[in-house]
């Protein structure tokens, strides 16, 4: 069943791509939303759903290798089953299978064959311990990560040792190549047969060849139960001869002679190490047939000494042996014509049906039926390897073959190719124009990773997308960083206060207005030295450098208060009680410094209150006569003054 791209199964695994296909089963890679890990899925093919038995099959491979815990066996962290989905959920290994490694390095140094074999022995030690024969050990089962460590992974064939382990007919499973003379009969298998098929793997790694190879699988079969193994030192004098033992003894056809546990292997790889001597090579002798000379004979002796019958019976065995002679000449006969018979007719079919060499075509790009009919022109098979991901070839198109264009083969001979399962990339979503949290999600959930970068903009409104890196369209691996540049708005200036004390009010006005202030509020008070019209005071110091638009607050004087003939009663001083509770600026909180200036008839300011408050309101004593102006103030931590409020008293009027 093939599971589209993003698709989310149980509301927690999201298909990001998928990684290959199996006899049994479509294997993806997929995210874990829930815990930020990328893992891999197994999904049954849907053809066998409607299988009980292969949906068993499915969910015993499960629970065989949840109960595993190896650093050397992929762990299996979940199982279900959704919209007639049945699935697995595995750990995600960045790696390449041990099979890959082999076509591209083979044949390996001793000490990788070492290392890679003892971390294979050491997965199945685990298993075999609890009871489990994984019975399909081969290098396409192998992954080997990029620190070099291996996995071993799909135990879709294993079952518990302790319950029937027989493997009949159809229920063959797994490669032929890597078999135990046991599987390929069809008898009982135990543990000894995966250190067989380790043996195998071992000359392969060996070798870069496999030991036993045929037109099909029941020849391959065949070889592995009666041919004995090929000798790994003629093809690599390389190897070490401790090692060459350890492949030709995990190997043996005959289980009694083959090592007994995964540990006895793993003993023998350490000592071999540093070669230590080992015992000779366990070899099969070859049965010999016993010649005519090794009969015994009958001596003249024996003749002399036999006791001499009568005439009667000596013509009777004389009759009787001339019979014998007859039939025996008869069957000769028959049996040479036989002979002449089956020699022509292999002779004929032979000079028939010999193979001829042909020239191997370029089958790049070509789907599998193309390419099929293309090698059945020239007698040859067509082997699919391997479905992997490619961003250049399209899907369901061969990306490269094992045998290279005008290789001369046989006909009957295979072509091995990988087919494009087209690109796992991601295409990068178009998120200009959107706002910030919305961009965000869009790129996450296209298993992206967004990181953000702000910039002033006079034409963008705030939190809204300006760009993007990469461009909507481009191709990116997954979890691939799109950098996202949104807008925080027009950029505030600060600019310097004018001063304006002594202008004109029409004056004050325009400097405030050039230097990007807003007018605030002109205030009217007398001035015994200030002439009437201009500014006595403003609300904030001048050359205090505020944010562009700030507003400024004047006081414009009316000159001298007018004097009367009529002698102005003495004024008496009196006190009333000043509250200070005026809104703080946005960016400002308590404690705040605040500083109070009394304005004098003559203009000039006094401070009568220069402290940090920690609670508002603030209340003080006031005293004076007639009417009197009160400017508060808060002072910045470098002394810069801002105009907060002005309170006006009256000390004539009752209170």
């Amino acid at each position: 069943m093939n599971l589209e791209i993003g698709r989310v199964i149980n509301n927690r695994y999201t298909i990001l791509s998928k990684l290959g296909m199996g006899g049994m089963a479509i294997v993806y890679k997929a995210k874990d939303t829930k815990l930020d890990r990328l893992v891999t899925i197994k999904v049954m093919r849907e053809e066998y759903n409607a299988d009980e038995e292969f949906i068993g099959r499915f969910q015993v491979e499960a629970r065989a290798a949840a109960g595993l815990s190896n650093s050397n066996i992929v762990n299996v962290y979940d199982v279900g089953q959704e919209d007639n989905i049945n699935y697995i959920i595995m750990e995600f290994i960045d790696g390449v299978t041990l099979k890959e490694l082999i076509k591209r390095r083979a044949p390996f140094r001793n000490e990788e064959i070492t290392n890679v074999a003892i971390q294979i022995a050491s997965a199945l030690a685990d298993a075999h311990a609890n009871g489990i024969i994984h019975r399909d050990i081969k290098p396409q089962n192998i992954l080997v990560t990029v620190q070099g460590f291996i996995k071993v992974m799909d135990f879709g064939i294993a079952r518990a040792a302790g319950t029937a382990t027989k493997t009949t007919g159809s229920h063959v499973m797994g490669s032929v190549h890597y078999f135990s003379p046991e599987q390929a009969r069809g008898v009982y298998v135990d543990n000894k047969s995966d250190l067989y098929s380790l043996g195998i793997v071992m000359y392969e790694m060996a070798t870069g060849q496999l030991p036993f190879d045929g037109d099909s699988p029941v020849a391959v079969a065949m070889k592995q139960v009666n041919d004995p193994l090929p000798d790994v030192l003629a093809i690599n004098p390389d190897i070490s001869d401790s090692l060459a033992y350890i492949i030709e003894k995990a190997a043996a056809k005959n289980t009694s002679q083959r090592y007994q546990s995964a540990e006895d292997i793993i003993s023998d790889l350490r000592r071999s190490i540093d070669n230590e001597t080992f015992t000779q090579p366990i070899s099969t002798p070859k049965s010999q047939k016993r010649s005519d000379t090794d009969r015994p004979r009958r001596t003249d002796s024996d003749k002399q000494n036999k006791p001499r019958e009568s005439k009667e019976k000596d013509i009777i065995d004389d009759n009787e042996k001339t019979l014998e002679r007859k039939i025996i000449r008869s069957a000769v006969a028959t049996g040479l014509a036989i002979i002449l018979l089956i020699s022509s007719l292999y002779t004929y079919f032979y000079f028939k049906n010999k193979p001829k060499e042909v020239l191997v075509p370029n089958l790049t790009n070509m789907t599998e039926e193309e390419a099929t009919l293309a090698l059945d022109e020239l007698g040859l098979v067509l082997v699919l390897e391997d479905r992997i991901a490619d961003d250049v070839v399209e899907a369901d198109r061969i990306i490269r073959q094992t045998e290279t264009v005008d290789t001369i083969l046989l006909t009957g001979d295979s072509v091995h190719v990988f087919i494009s399962d087209g690109t796992d990339k991601i295409t990068v979503p178009n998120v200009v124009n959107e706002l910030l949290n919305k961009a965000e999600s869009i790129i996450t959930e296209s298993s992206l990773v967004a990181s953000e970068t702000p910039q002033f903009s006079d034409a963008v409104p705030l939190n809204v997308v300006i760009s993007q890196d990469p461009a909507a369209g481009e191709l990116v691996e997954p979890y691939a960083t799109v950098n996202i540049v949104y807008s925080m708005g027009p950029e505030e200036k600060t600019v310097s206060v004018p001063n304006i004390v002594n202008e004109t009010e029409a004056q004050a006005v325009e400097m405030l207005q050039e230097a990007g202030l807003v007018v605030g509020r002109a205030e009217k008070a007398n001035s015994n030295t200030i002439e009437k019209g201009r500014i006595i005071t403003q609300s904030i110091k001048a050359g205090t450098e505020v944010e562009e638009g700030q507003q400024v607050s004047f006081v414009v004087s009316l000159g001298p208060a007018t004097v009367t003939a009529t002698p102005a009663p003495t004024s008496t001083i009196k006190t009333q009680t000043m509250v200070v509770n005026t809104p703080l600026p946005e960016d400002v909180n308590l404690p705040v410094h605040f500083r109070i200036n009394k304005l004098t008839d003559a203009g000039t300011a006094i401070t009568i209150f220069d402290d940090v408050v920690t609670a508002l309101p603030l209340t003080i004593e006031i005293s004076g006569t007639g009417y009197v102006e009160y400017q508060v103030y808060h002072v910045n931590d470098d002394g810069q003054e801002k105009l907060l409020a002005i309170q006006n008293f009256n000390f004539d009027e009752d209170q």
